[in-house]
């Protein structure tokens, strides 16, 4: 029943029932649920920032984490500019160029006015290693490595081994919300998360037969 939106959230050789299965309880979300939902998000919640905040799918993310800076340019230019004042990054631990999945998400957000990489870890010292790496390349390529590049934020943390992918997409969607106020990555209140992450499958899973049903009729 939710062949028109997983037409959508899902390649053309993947299985669509095994991307649904992801957003069972005790289960990790893979790749596919997560773009989907960035860009439900970047859709939604950031239209009136078009080009200023861009949320990066988890396949440009490793894509981007993997290569070469001076390669940037090729891959970026039509999507991040000199416009462009936040870019959300969903991070894994993989080190494969072909395979964006994992064994633990987190969330990297730049902030073009801050001067920063603000990293987002449910599962705190996980992903902090890779995620540094990542954003010198993003701090040298988007500001040329001034500012003060990588910060570690103290937030909400999993309660077990299968929630990192939740938590990223419920950060995502609060600071969204929070810089559309302030337009502020630091110090953002997270408080919350944690009964939001709760509700956050059952969330997605509604989405995805609210798009179906538009889609039907």
């Amino acid at each position: 029943m939710f062949t028109l939106t997983l037409s959508v959230i899902s390649r053309p050789e993947r299985n669509e029932q095994s991307d649904l299965k992801t957003l069972e309880d005790h289960s990790w979300l893979n790749d596919i649920i997560i773009g989907f939902y960035f860009d439900h998000l970047e859709r939604e919640k950031a239209q009136e920032f078009t080009g200023k905040i861009v949320l990066a799918s988890p396949e440009l993310t490793q894509l981007l984490k993997l290569m070469e800076i001076q390669d940037y340019p090729g891959i970026l230019d039509s999507r991040i500019t000199e416009k462009t004042d936040f870019v959300f990054f969903p991070v894994n631990n993989c080190d494969d160029r072909e395979d964006p999945g994992g064994a633990h998400w987190s969330l990297l957000v730049y902030s073009r006015s801050e001067a920063s990489c603000f990293h987002f870890d449910s599962s705190t010292g996980f992903n902090r290693t890779i995620s540094q790496q990542f954003s010198r390349k993003i701090m040298k390529f988007m500001n040329g490595g001034r500012g003060k590049g990588f910060v570690e934020v103290r937030c909400p943390q999993q309660g077990n081994s299968y929630d990192c992918g939740i938590f990223v997409l419920c950060f995502a969607e609060r600071i969204l919300e929070i810089l559309k106020a302030s337009g502020r990555v630091d110090g953002c209140d997270l408080r919350g998360i944690e009964t939001e992450a709760n509700g956050m499958r059952e969330k997605i899973l509604e989405l995805i037969r609210h798009l179906s049903a538009d889609g039907e009729k």
